[in-house]
């Protein structure tokens, strides 16, 4: 418990706290639980989605500019104009963009298991600079492999030699 508490995976800034929301939707719609975020509505979240797709094709980045306009009369001022909230995709931006170095840095701590099971961690650390610098680039390997590369750093696996590999 004392690990997990000091743990990076706790820490709001890094993306290990922000989370896909895709299979709680799934779920949420699938099995009606009454517990509701805005994301667990999947038009809520298709609509996110759909923004963040508008801005890439106008060459913006995702804001608030859309809830302020669509419902801005029945926010508070500080709400609409407040600093920081974007759409969906911009949390993981902002995430890439705090902690790319982060993550690459776990990465090439456990370079050697990753490239034992034939994942490249040159290029999943280009990838997450990559990201980091606000490139469109799909972070899905990244997200994957950067939680295996937290989970192998947490149990001390950080060289292949350190697993007994079975053929």
């Amino acid at each position: 418990m004392d690990i997990m508490r000091g743990s990076d995976s706790l820490d709001r800034s890094l993306g290990t706290l922000v989370y896909d929301a895709r299979p709680d939707v799934w779920i949420r719609e699938t099995f009606g639980p009454v517990h509701r975020t805005p994301f667990s509505d999947l038009r809520v979240f298709r609509s996110a989605l759909a923004w963040s797709r508008w801005c890439k094709a106008h060459q913006t980045r995702p804001d608030k500019s859309i809830l302020a306009e669509a419902v801005g009369d029945l926010l508070p001022q500080a709400v609409v104009a407040r600093k920081g909230k974007v759409a969906y995709d911009g949390v993981w931006m902002r995430a890439y963009y705090r902690n790319a170095n982060r993550i690459a840095s776990l990465v090439e701590e456990v370079s050697s298991v990753l490239a034992h099971i034939g994942v490249s961690p040159q290029w999943l650390q280009q990838r997450a600079l990559e990201l980091g610098e606000w490139r469109d680039r799909s972070d899905r390997e990244v997200l994957a492999f950067y939680g295996i590369a937290f989970w192998l750093s947490a149990w001390g696996i950080t060289r292949a030699s350190d697993v007994a590999w079975k053929d």
